[in-house]
């Protein structure tokens, strides 16, 4: 089954946050460090924005912390994501 829109993005940001993620006992440097940051504010900014099914609750598997957003989908929040990743 094909990913959709949001699923999309969403293993999109959590691969290049494995790229960068430091081995563990090791620090990032400054510039992987703001890369990181981005990626989580990216990946949090997501999931406020989820996929919803119109007249109920959602019946998707949602990453951890996903809300359903209540607008049409793909709602600007998503677009703009994909846009960014280079998935739309």
């Amino acid at each position: 089954m094909p990913h959709d829109l949001h699923e999309s993005i969403h293993d999109e940001i959590e691969r290049r946050i494995a790229a960068l993620a430091p081995v563990p006992g090791a620090l990032p440097s400054k510039d992987d460090a703001a890369l990181l940051s981005e990626l989580y504010e990216d990946r949090d900014l997501l999931r406020q924005h989820w996929r919803h099914r119109p007249g109920g609750t959602s019946d998707f598997s949602q990453p951890p912390n996903a809300k359903d957003c209540g607008q049409p989908q793909p709602c600007s929040h998503t677009l703009g994501l994909a846009e960014k990743y280079g998935l739309y």
